[in-house]
């Protein structure tokens, strides 16, 4: 265990910094009234965690663009945090950086969370918590439909670390919302998912996920989690600039697509 805190405590360190250049809350306000592309790049430009990606990007006024420079950037990121682990963990870090639960087959991923324990036992604490998360939206939505109910499970991602059978039967049978909300409310899920109005889902997903990943990143001790924990709070914040650009392209209200 000592040895890991020594291992590790370098990148950890240095994940932890870079966390700290994140955009604020006052950063994302400006961002949300920007008057188009131009400003928005700009602003971006002038900020501690994109503005590499906005060099790169140049004068570009394009949505594409300014989009393909913000996972450019997350994957320099990566990188960057690479030359800190051994060639193994540099392997399994993007690894999951390409988010494999969304390329396998239904098999793959079930053999790949079975089998895989050993290499990824810290990571798969981020990737059991991503995937029971998104399970749960998914189930909520599906109660939308009661015709999709029958073929529910084989809808859903096939890992599962939290969520069990029984959870995941109760909630698609419950009678009614209040039911579902009382069923959640002695779960770890239960602060977070406290409203099945659709364009709630997927706000209270988000927050789950990034309050989990923060503790991780900063609480736990210095692992590879902490340093998968960064990186998917980047990439939560690259989709969100990626939906603001995409609006702003669209001559959307920024406010409408975060």
């Amino acid at each position: 265990m000592i040895k890991a805190l020594i291992d590790y405590s370098a990148v950890t360190a240095k994940a932890r910094a870079m966390y700290g250049k994140f955009l604020t809350a006052a950063d994302w306000e400006q961002l949300l009234d920007a008057s188009g592309l131009r400003e928005i790049r700009e602003l971006l430009r002038r900020s501690g965690a994109w503005s590499a990606a906005m060099e790169a990007a140049g004068a570009s006024e394009d949505a594409e663009t300014l989009s393909a420079a913000l996972r450019q950037q997350l994957s320099r990121d990566c990188d960057s945090l690479c030359l800190y682990l051994s060639k193994a963990d540099q392997e399994t870090l993007r690894f999951f950086l390409r988010r494999p639960d969304g390329s396998m087959t239904p098999e793959e991923a079930r053999r790949w969370w079975n089998e895989g324990g050993k290499r990824f036992a810290g990571l798969r604490r981020i990737a059991g918590a991503e995937a029971d998360a998104l399970n749960l939206v998914y189930i909520l939505r599906l109660r939308r439909f009661p015709g999709s109910l029958p073929e529910a499970e084989k809808l859903l991602i096939p890992v599962r670390d939290k969520l069990t059978p029984r959870l995941v039967q109760g909630l698609l049978r419950a009678r009614d919302d209040r039911a579902v909300l009382d069923m959640l409310a002695d779960t770890p899920w239960g602060g977070a998912f406290t409203s099945l109005a659709p364009g709630d889902l997927e706000r209270q997903y988000g927050d789950y996920m990034a309050a989990f990943c923060r503790r991780l990143l900063t609480e736990a001790r210095p692992g590879l989690p902490a340093v998968q924990a960064f990186l998917t709070l980047k990439d939560m914040e690259r989709a969100r600039l990626d939906r603001v650009i995409g609006a702003a392209a669209r001559g959307i209200d920024p406010h409408l697509a975060v």
